[in-house]
């Protein structure tokens, strides 16, 4: 569907219920990220409160508000996956950059069960009682670790040829006021070479 239609359909059927925002993971987490008054900003095309439009750059795209919370079968994630995408192309940032305090109350109660989410996905006759796992071993000589691999800035290689680096150890960086995230070794080994796209670890 268009993202026009979307909108539009938003403008015609949202009754700003706020489940979306209720069932939000991030919001749950203690996040100040308000979907329903992301979706009522750009389906009506005017934003009267800039900073929670702005908190929309926390979107992870996990599709609850969608999938879970809407029950108008609007597409807030989408909607909200669009504007931080653009919010990032227009080097548009939150000003409340602060790590929640608390995760909210409510949270235990709103905690979505795989049962649940299988049956609204309509992919239950796909579920069976057993899954075989066959385990493949891998164990890499070389590993390239992707400095961009997440939306917003690259991530800040913070190691240098030659180091030598465990599993689970941070080697790139993203500023923390910045929207990106951590890189970690994958091997224990030495660092071969940094190039503005990857650090390169051999055993």
């Amino acid at each position: 569907m268009p993202l026009s239609m979307t909108l539009k359909r938003a403008s015609a059927a949202c009754c700003n219920c706020t489940m979306c925002s209720d069932m939000c993971p991030r919001n749950l987490l203690g996040y100040n990220i308000n979907v329903h008054k992301t979706v009522r900003a750009a389906s009506h095309s005017e934003v009267t409160d800039s900073e929670s439009f702005l908190q929309t750059a926390l979107c992870c795209g996990c599709g609850v508000c969608t999938v879970i919370g809407c029950q108008q079968m609007l597409d807030p994630q989408r909607i909200s996956m669009e504007i931080k995408g653009s919010l990032g192309k227009h080097g548009l940032k939150r000003t409340n950059n602060k790590a929640p305090e608390k995760v909210r109350e409510e949270r235990a109660s709103r905690l979505v069960s795989s049962s649940v989410l299988i049956d609204r996905l309509g992919i239950r006759k796909y579920v069976k009682p057993r899954v075989e796992r066959r385990y493949v071993e891998f164990n890499p000589n070389t590993v390239y670790i992707e400095l961009r691999q997440h939306v917003g800035k690259p991530a800040t290689a913070i190691v240098k040829p030659g180091d030598t680096v465990t599993v689970g150890q941070a080697v790139a960086q993203t500023p923390y006021e910045d929207l990106g995230t951590t890189m970690h070794s994958s091997i224990n080994g030495r660092v071969k070479a940094v190039t503005d796209r990857f650090v390169i670890i051999e055993k």
